[in-house]
């Protein structure tokens, strides 16, 4: 009887999408009737932006009605994409397969004829920058492109790497393309060719209109500067002192002044010397700026900071959200094992402590313990004893009086 009720709710289930396919097909059918001519389609294909048409303005609407009820995925413009557009018409931009959206259209209706093959635009980039275009999400932030030295980038390429970084169509293609992370894989190149022609353009990425909000961009310019080398410090550090950019540029800047000093033992002197001056100007910064700074001085390992990181503290003018008090800072960069006294309560340990109250949990133990405290006593473990080996020839543990193999043991 399962059996019967699956297979029922199955058919009711393809029936019903049967249904919702017919009243589609209806739909389409009643706005292709009501267009006083037929829509002449001719499909493009873009190396950057994939399968497009360009119809006319006048007719752009009863287009962008018929694919509404065409089941066909598309977007009716697109920022950026300009290059593409022709006078008196509209660009739509389709997502599903060359073949899918000839039959939405060509098949189903007589009124939107689609021209026979597809114009294939003049590509933007040819190799080897074009392999990038086609790598897709990258899997590591610390490795360049597979395949640099076999698709043969040489320092002749920077100047197009350079263009294909900050190329605005490439940072404006569909998010499901795999075009539109060319511009993070021409960072990795440029890093791996250690281009030090690039680190002014690079840093000059940073907070650029259009990718200000981009941290997969961001943390890419700052692991290609770190790749190039010392050579970077430079750019790196004005960036950071530049008050004229904006915040999330000069926090950028840090992380990546961190990275050379991590990265490049001969950079090392300079970054943290930048970090450690920009630090030290904490009485005129905003908290949760100079937290920051804290921050990348902790990922540096700046054990040679800790008398600069303790008066920025002491000021109070560090927001201790960002990085925990003076004592955490110290046990991150090994100065300490562990706390000498509690945290100062804040917002979120308060509401913590609220929490666990209500829910009944214990206190966690870093929170007061020292070395020194003794470890309560349900913590400690029972001691487990093995039962007393006896003789067979031995009087019996029981108290029988009789030899072991006689009574118990027997």
């Amino acid at each position: 009887m399962g059996t019967r009720g699956s297979r029922s709710s199955v058919a009711g289930a393809a029936c019903a999408h049967r249904q919702n396919v017919l009243a589609e097909a209806k739909d389409f059918q009643e706005i292709i009737g009501a267009m006083s001519a037929p829509i002449e389609v001719m499909l493009k294909q873009d190396q950057i932006f994939g399968l497009h048409a360009c119809v006319r303005s006048e007719e752009a609407d009863s287009f962008a009605a018929a694919l509404g009820k065409s089941m066909l995925e598309f977007s009716r413009g697109w920022t950026g994409a300009q290059r593409l557009d022709t006078p008196g018409h509209e660009t739509f931009f389709f997502y599903d397969r060359e073949e899918d959206v000839r039959f939405a259209l060509a098949d189903r209706s007589p009124v939107i004829p689609v021209a026979e093959g597809t114009e294939i635009l003049p590509p933007r980039y040819g190799p080897p920058l074009a392999h990038l275009l086609e790598i897709g999400q990258p899997e590591s932030s610390a490795e360049a492109p597979a395949g640099c030295d076999r698709w043969g980038f040489t320092a002749h390429d920077v100047p197009a790497l350079l263009g294909m970084a900050s190329d605005p169509e490439l940072h404006v293609a569909s998010s499901e393309s795999a075009a539109v992370w060319a511009p993070l894989h021409a960072m990795r190149a440029l890093g791996w060719l250690r281009a030090e022609t690039a680190i002014a353009p690079l840093a000059a990425e940073w907070g650029r209109p259009g990718i200000e909000d981009d941290d997969f961009v961001a943390d890419e310019i700052a692991a290609a500067l770190a790749a190039i080398g010392p050579a970077s410090v430079s750019a790196v550090a004005a960036t950071l002192a530049d008050e004229s950019r904006s915040e999330r540029a000069r926090l950028s800047a840090a992380c990546t002044l961190a990275r050379l000093a991590t990265a490049h033992p001969a950079a090392r002197a300079d970054a943290l010397a930048a970090l450690v001056g920009q630090l030290n100007a904490h009485p005129v910064q905003k908290p949760d700026f100079n937290g920051l700074l804290v921050s990348a001085l902790i990922d540096a390992k700046a054990v040679e900071a800790e008398a600069h990181i303790e008066r920025a503290f002491a000021s109070g003018r560090v927001d201790e959200f960002v990085a925990g008090d003076f004592e955490d800072v110290q046990i991150e960069l090994g100065l300490k094992l562990y706390r000498e006294r509690p945290p100062k309560p804040n917002e979120w340990t308060t509401m913590g402590a609220q929490l666990r109250a209500a829910l009944g949990m214990p206190e966690p133990i870093e929170a007061g313990m020292t070395p020194t405290d003794p470890l309560p006593v349900t913590a400690l473990p029972k001691p487990m004893r093995a039962a007393p080996k006896v003789g067979r020839n031995e009087p019996c543990p029981c108290g029988s009086g009789k030899k072991y193999k006689k009574c118990c043991g027997a």
